[in-house]
């Protein structure tokens, strides 16, 4: 009886935590944040200036692969959206940035290690390999700062620009810990900015205003005591880059990732097996140089071989004589100096 009082407890807990609105797989937003997919959400978004990077952005969306791969998400993001090149391509001739190339293609993967999540200054070394990224920690600047690039973006919708955003997500959702996001559009009636978040499994985009979402900027990261904040990338003039951003100290040395580890097995297996099949070649090729020659000089003394066996046997086609037939043994053949012996017939 009482077994069966603990399950109807485990049956009643979940549907008294929906009923409380503590169920955590329905999105909590802080105050003033709203849903994209509302119908306020939805005027926000046809109300805001169509530029083009806001469908770009859209349409580019990544999904994060894991839990701290919010950051490495973000970038794919933004560089699929702006068409940043050289990229990979992984499929065929198409260029298609991903979380698992990312850090290869740029060259920072001995430098970064996503597998904790990355600081903003890490995205914006990354970053800085292929675009110009230009980091501003929230603590060292207003609102205004935030406002007036975003106005550059999504307003004046000038260059091929974009930005990601660093922000602790419980002031924006009420609960956890530092993310990143890219924004992807400003609605200046409301002053908000729409968060295209990474982890599309829990949140779709949602608006946040402004002041808040500075605030959630304005937090300390642990991991380097300084402030998070947002990133602005710009690929309007790829050629002439400035050099890349020096390694943020609080990045992991000697991270080798197992898509390098991988290529370097490839790499060794193809040369262990190239190897081996130009031995062979090789090797069949003396083979067949090494017959051939002993052909010739074979063919050449054929003909001193089969007279001296005729003249020896005195019969033709090397017959058998009475006498040897008699003894069960071949008689000896005589060969002449020189000449090259050819195994002939086993003796009858």
């Amino acid at each position: 009886m009482a077994r069966c009082r603990g399950c109807m407890a485990l049956l009643i807990l979940p549907l008294l935590a929906v009923a409380a609105g503590d169920d955590p797989w329905i999105p909590q937003y802080g105050e003033g944040v709203l849903p994209l997919d509302s119908p306020e959400g939805d005027a926000r978004l046809r109300e805001a200036v169509p530029c083009t990077v806001t469908g770009a952005l859209i349409g580019s969306l990544a999904t994060q692969i894991t839990q701290s791969y919010c950051g490495l998400a973000s970038l794919c993001t933004i560089f699929n959206a702006l068409d940043v090149v050289p990229g990979p391509a992984l499929f065929n001739r198409y260029e298609f940035w991903t979380q698992d190339t990312l850090l290869a293609e740029t060259g920072t993967e001995d430098d970064v290690n996503p597998r904790y999540g990355v600081t903003l200054d890490e995205l914006a070394y990354v970053a800085s390999r292929r675009v110009r990224a230009t980091a501003y920690h929230a603590g060292n600047h207003s609102i205004d700062t935030l406002r007036s690039a975003v106005r550059d973006v999504f307003s004046d919708c000038a260059g091929r620009k974009a930005i990601t955003c660093n922000f602790r997500r419980a002031e924006v959702t009420v609960s956890g810990g530092g993310h990143h996001s890219p924004l992807g559009a400003f609605h200046s009636a409301t002053d908000s900015v729409l968060v295209l978040d990474t982890s599309r499994y829990k949140f779709p985009p949602y608006w946040v205003p402004l002041a808040l979402l500075h605030k959630a900027m304005d937090t300390i990261d642990s991991s380097t005591s300084n402030t998070r904040g947002w990133l602005l990338i710009d690929a309007s003039d790829p050629v002439n880059l400035p050099p890349s951003l020096p390694r943020p100290p609080s990045a992991v040395i000697g991270f080798v990732s197992s898509e390098a580890l991988a290529s370097a097995a490839l790499l060794a297996a193809g040369m262990v097996v190239g190897c081996t099949c130009a031995c062979g070649l090789r090797l069949a090729a003396d083979r067949r140089q090494r017959h051939a020659s002993s052909a010739s000089a074979l063919d050449g003394d054929r003909d001193t071989f089969e007279l001296a066996k005729r003249d020896s046997l005195g019969r033709e086609d090397g017959a058998v004589s009475s006498e040897a037939a008699g003894t069960g043994t071949r008689p000896p053949v005589a060969v002449s100096q020189g000449s090259v012996f050819l195994p002939g017939p086993a003796a009858v």
